[in-house]
């Protein structure tokens, strides 16, 4: 230091540390090629990028703030992409929606993890802002989001039913005395998608899985029926369903 001090340039060196889960900043003195001393530096610039990159090793499927909310949310904005897709030209190209991927959601973080260092602190990354950022960056935003892709459905008795979207199409499981007065498959995305009705006995087991509920009524009713009522004699199954009056309880009047 005293001979060559003049000499010696200092970096800023950022990078992720696998063994840590976490991001390492330092600065390192050097003398030409010879490294002599590194200190740990805080706040450093770069630190974010360090992260990002971190997150890019991990992966974003990975990440700690995934909930069952989110998750749901990020499967309603694939499911409209998807739509609008060339092989499903369901939309115009004003309409496109994005897709909530590693190729949207990385640039999108940069502005939501500022002073996270850490793979433990993305646990309170509130990632359903990210992907209305990501929205709005596309011309969307929630409301259009709810109307197209809603969350849940509304059923005869009263129930509102989570609509899953993570398949190839929309899915709702319902007990099937839950549906009685719901003479039409729902649909979303404005029309154009029915729901895959997986209607449950009263064990909440599949029983019939349809896209056609008012064939359903019309024909395998009946089968379903009369099989159901020997195992679940308690339960409603009553012989016209289409005047039946839908009830969440094991018979229509209990």
């Amino acid at each position: 230091l005293e001979l060559f001090g003049d000499k010696i340039v200092e970096e800023l060196f950022c990078e992720w540390d696998r063994r840590t889960d976490s991001v390492k900043c330092v600065a390192r003195g050097k003398l030409g090629e010879l490294p002599l001393y590194e200190k740990p530096q805080k706040g450093a610039e770069g630190a974010q990028r360090a992260l990002l990159e971190g997150i890019r090793i991990k992966g974003v499927e990975n990440l700690p703030c995934w909930g069952r909310e989110s998750l749901q949310l990020r499967a309603r904005i694939n499911f409209l992409n998807k739509l609008c897709a060339p092989s499903a030209p369901l939309c115009g190209e004003k309409q496109k929606w994005p897709a909530i991927d590693e190729t949207t959601l990385l640039p999108a973080l940069e502005g939501f993890v500022g002073g996270m260092a850490k793979w433990r602190d993305l646990e309170k990354l509130d990632i359903a802002s990210v992907m209305d950022f990501i929205l709005s960056e596309s011309g969307h935003d929630r409301r259009e989001l709810d109307r197209l892709a809603p969350s849940r459905m509304e059923v005869p008795s009263g129930s509102h039913m989570l609509i899953r979207y993570e398949g190839d199409e929309p899915t709702v499981e319902v007990r099937l005395q839950e549906c009685f007065g719901l003479m039409e498959t729902p649909k979303v995305a404005g029309g154009k998608v029915p729901i895959v009705m997986t209607l449950l006995s009263p064990a909440q087991r599949p029983i019939q899985i349809t896209k056609d509920l008012a064939g359903f009524w019309k024909g395998a009713y009946q089968l379903v029926r009369k099989d159901m009522r020997g195992r679940y004699p308690k339960h409603y199954w009553p012989e016209d369903p289409f005047t039946a009056v839908a009830t969440r309880r094991v018979r229509q009047n209990a």
